[in-house]
């Protein structure tokens, strides 16, 4: 087995660990790199619990860094994470927008 598929086996461990158990602290975000922010220069963020047989997890890679935040739980991380979050709601929010418009175009034909 390959270093990274290790690590990534390891990660997915740690995450059901703390799902299995309940844990109520806030989680930190898990870094693929261990890159460590100051605690003062992290926010906390809260994703949204999804569907039941949705993904567990919230992928967000930045510069070569990938977090796994868990849904349904609140996690402290730096707060570049919580912005590209905020960036990604807009352009979902802007793209449903856009279908609904062209949705409405072609039913007014």
């Amino acid at each position: 087995m390959a270093k990274n598929d290790a690590k990534t086996e390891n990660q997915a461990e740690i995450i059901e660990n703390q799902a299995e158990n309940n844990e109520s602290a806030a989680p930190e975000a898990q870094a693929e790199n261990n890159i460590t922010v100051p605690e003062e220069e992290r926010v906390e963020v809260r994703i949204p619990r999804g569907s039941e047989h949705g993904d567990p997890n919230v992928f967000v890679g930045i510069n070569g860094t990938n977090y796994i935040l868990p849904r349904g739980k609140t996690s402290k991380v730096p707060r570049f994470v919580k912005d590209e979050l905020d960036r990604s709601d807009e352009a979902a929010a802007i793209m449903d927008d856009n279908k609904n418009t062209m949705i409405n175009i072609e039913e007014n034909k």
